[in-house]
């Protein structure tokens, strides 16, 4: 969506901190295409966003998404 967040230095992290590469979506400039090849992992993943403000230093926008995989018979992880 529209917003105060310059769109140039999106970023996105597994929660792993490794960074995830962005590809440019067919709606540009606001759609991306993220590769999430090898986050996904029984149990809980996440995904964190993150752009700074197009006009107030020190001020960030963040997106998460989290998700559950269960595990290949079927059955939910359990800690």
């Amino acid at each position: 969506a529209k917003g105060g967040y310059n769109i140039k230095q999106l970023a996105c992290y597994g929660a792993s901190g490794k960074p995830i590469p962005l590809t440019p979506g067919d709606e540009l400039p606001r759609q991306f295409v993220l590769d999430l090849s090898g986050l996904g992992s029984v149990g809980r993943n996440k995904i964190n966003c993150t752009a700074p403000a197009s006009d107030e230093a020190g001020v960030y926008y963040w997106y998460s998404y989290q998700w559950l995989m269960r595990r290949a018979d079927g059955s939910w992880y359990e800690e």
